[in-house]
């Protein structure tokens, strides 16, 4: 007769696995956007019987978009339940079309003393609760008051034909940027995707790299109707690319 005794000191190749993510780098504001270099801190827990030491990991990107430009680092000696975090972040890029609010898997491939192991995780992204709906159809009444803004990393404020109630407060002046926003309280070079920490009381219309620079473009503005019906469009046009971008209108309420 033969008995099969377990032994106690080799581990599972299923031992390790990723519990927690987070986000730093970019923006700023936690998430992953296009265009942009995230550094990214991965838990991982030993869910074994034994100790693993001598670990090191080496990342990869699961999603189109996302590439990895840090991969590799190394976690302390973990004991059976203990978690640790990456001795060195690792670092993502993202290409600019790169869509936001996609989800991106990635795959840690850990070695460890007494085997390995490769888990996938979901980064966490706080743009998957948005959804954008694209319309067509829609009328726009083009600009005929050339602002002056004529630079890719130019800010522009204007004064309000009147002033213009926007989240309980009433505004006379809004500050215009060439990726399409209106802000009326920021003033930030913002292009990227959502929640923005720098952006606050904002239109983003049309949020995205352009140019205002080249001949015949920049933003433009006209007012139509009589008090207190009026109406204040705002639109721009980049020749270039034949591009109608930042289309707003701001009702007057009296």
């Amino acid at each position: 007769m033969f008995y099969a005794t377990p032994n106690p000191g080799a581990a599972s190749p299923l031992d390790l696995g990723i519990i927690e993510a987070s986000i730093s780098g970019g923006n700023g504001n936690g998430s992953v956007d296009p265009n942009e270099c995230n550094q990214v801190n991965l838990v991982v827990k030993n869910f074994g019987g034994s100790v693993a030491s001598d670990v090191a990991a080496i990342l990869a990107s699961e999603t189109p978009g996302v590439s990895v430009t840090q991969g590799y680092s190394r976690y302390a000696n973990l004991a059976p339940e203990d978690a640790g975090t990456n001795s060195t972040p690792f670092l993502i890029s993202t290409s600019p079309s790169f869509v936001c609010g996609t989800p991106i898997v990635i795959r840690l491939s850990l070695t460890f003393s007494s085997g390995t192991n490769s888990a996938t995780f979901t980064l966490p992204n706080p743009n998957q609760t948005y959804i954008i709906t694209q319309s067509t159809g829609a009328s726009i009444v083009p600009g005929t008051d050339d602002i002056g803004n004529h630079s890719i990393v130019s800010l522009t404020t204007i004064s309000l034909p009147f002033n213009y109630a926007f989240y309980g407060q009433t505004f006379s002046n809004a500050t215009l940027f060439f990726s399409g926003s209106i802000q009326f309280v920021s003033g930030d070079f913002a292009i990227g995707c959502l929640p923005h920490p720098f952006l606050n009381y904002a239109i983003l219309a049309f949020s995205d790299l352009l140019r205002t620079a080249t001949p015949g473009s920049g933003i433009f503005t006209s007012v139509s109707g009589s008090a207190p019906h009026r109406i204040f469009t705002l639109n721009g046009v980049s020749p270039t690319s034949q591009t109608l971008f930042l289309p707003a209108k701001i009702k007057a309420s009296r």
